[in-house]
């Protein structure tokens, strides 16, 4: 049972439910290195081929493609809520990680636990932001009554700041696992163990210290069940159209309440399924400006040189990903998403050309190799900043922002949206090892060019809300609505 709500426990909650990023995040900044770098893998499942190697890395991706679409569910009806789906979610995650810290004496089994990871965490990617944005509206909702301090639902975006600093723990700790434990059994294990304890904590935690969202709507209706009439905030001019909004907004409402979710979906307006479109391919955009490319395989883009250590640029690239992640969180509250999102396209797809063709001029054995790879470092260093900055954050508020806000319809459309995320970060993850042996860096360019296609269709597409609450973005789409009426129709 609650018994208050403070911005602090808010604050508390939301980083709770952001340690699912910090799991995925430490997956991510190890399991590239542990793949291809260590010996003791390597050892362990011999004779690993290009094809193999990219399934055991991206078949995660898949497991998270089923489990947004599939382990996303809530009913609170039947008592099955975010809480519980929440930890289930987790249980399956830790119920992967066994599986692969086990190890068995088949490579077929570490990539089903890959998979058992994905599925779970898939589900949690999908929950835990929504969780986050949902408990930031509840808390902002009774301070319109007690006229206290309301609390950004921009703390969403804590997932994707602890997922940068799980990819600093996790190169950092496989630096130390790889050349501080000499037991080759154990030095593998030690990077899926770290993540065992992260998903512990976090199960721990959300079970014993997190109340369901439920609970905290039962609150909030309780507290403002106590203020009459009298002590609420006056509207503010306007009032007559606003009544007229939401009357309108409810008729709409009513007529689809019966009707299946994923009906609601592609039928409801204004626009419903246009907005999932476009969501969708926010993310797909950001899996296609390479940002993977580097985290997974810098290893291997990098392996050539003899000037830099591999651990190094990994270490390197993750801290000014976290650091540039913070800058990203102070700038989102200051300009225009759509600007900082289109500007990032910008930013990305420039720095990838340039990566993509100083690889291309390092196999020139009359130039100065040393130049060309420190050049290297550093163009990957500033694609990092601009995704950070630009990208990484943002793209999850935007999208929160666009869906629909009906829960039942938000957590689809997030499920949807981020299913189209893992299947292409599945085929970017599978396929690099294979298009890096036959072409080499210049797979960067692709990079770019699907880039270039995310700037102009986000351009297009993407409507500029800066500044506008719930009620207003929602007047955005109408409009929108009324000027390409046949738009979901004839899709």
């Amino acid at each position: 049972m609650i018994n208050t709500i403070t911005l602090s426990s808010i604050t508390q909650y939301s980083l709770i439910a952001a340690l699912s990023g910090l799991n995925l995040g430490v997956d991510i900044g190890s399991i590239g290195s542990l793949i291809t770098n260590f010996k003791s893998f390597q050892e362990k499942y011999k004779n690993l081929t290009d094809f193999k190697t990219g399934l055991m890395i991206s078949i995660f991706n898949l497991g998270g493609l089923f489990g947004g679409l599939f382990l996303s569910k809530c009913n609170n009806e039947k008592g099955i809520n975010i809480k519980f789906v929440i930890c289930l979610n987790l249980l399956i995650v830790l119920l992967g990680q066994l599986f692969q810290i086990t190890g068995f004496n088949s490579w077929i089994f570490f990539v089903f636990g890959r998979f058992l990871f994905g599925l779970g965490q898939g589900g949690n990617n999908v929950l835990c932001p929504f969780y986050i944005s949902e408990i930031c509206k509840t808390f902002n909702n009774i301070n319109k009554f007690t006229k206290g301090n309301s609390v950004e639902t921009s703390k969403a975006s804590y997932f994707q700041l602890l997922i940068t600093l799980g990819i600093l723990i996790g190169n950092v700790s496989n630096y130390f696992f790889e050349n501080y434990i000499s037991n080759n059994s154990l030095q593998w294990r030690m990077p899926i163990f770290t993540n065992i304890v992260i998903t512990i904590s976090m199960i721990s935690l959300f079970y014993f210290k997190v109340p369901d969202h439920q609970e905290l709507i039962a609150y909030a209706n309780n507290e403002m069940n106590k203020f009459s009439t009298e002590t609420l905030i006056p509207f503010e001019r306007g009032e007559e159209e606003e009544k007229s909004y939401m009357k309108e907004k409810m008729v709409i409402e009513d007529k689809y309440k019966e009707r299946k979710t994923f009906w609601k979906l592609w039928h409801g307006k204004p626009l419903y399924f246009w907005r999932v479109v476009i969501c969708s391919t926010i993310l797909i955009f950001q899996q296609f400006t390479g940002i993977n490319y580097f985290f997974y395989y810098s290893s291997i883009l990098f392996k050539d040189n003899d000037t830099l250590p591999t651990y190094l640029i990994n270490i390197a690239l993750s801290s000014i990903n976290f650091v540039a992640t913070l800058i990203g969180l102070y700038i989102i509250k200051k300009i225009s998403p759509k600007k900082i999102l289109l500007f990032g396209y910008i930013g990305c797809s420039g720095s990838m050309f340039i990566f993509a063709t100083l690889g291309v001029i390092s196999k020139n054995p009359n130039l100065n190799l040393t130049m060309i790879t420190y050049s290297m470092a550093l163009i990957t260093s500033i694609f990092i900043v601009f995704f950070a900055v630009f990208l990484g954050p943002i793209s999850f508020i935007i999208i929160e922002k666009i869906l629909p806000t009906e829960s039942k319809l938000k957590t689809l459309g997030l499920g949807i949206s981020n299913s189209f995320n893992w299947i292409t970060g599945f085929l970017i993850g599978a396929l690099t090892p294979t298009i890096n042996s036959l072409i080499g860096l210049k797979l960067g360019y692709v990079f770019c060019a699907i880039t270039i296609l995310g700037l102009i269709f986000e351009y297009l597409n993407l409507p500029d809300m800066y500044g506008l609450d719930e009620n207003k973005r929602e007047k955005v789409w109408y409009l929108i609505d009324e000027k390409i009426p046949n738009l979901q129709t004839t899709m």
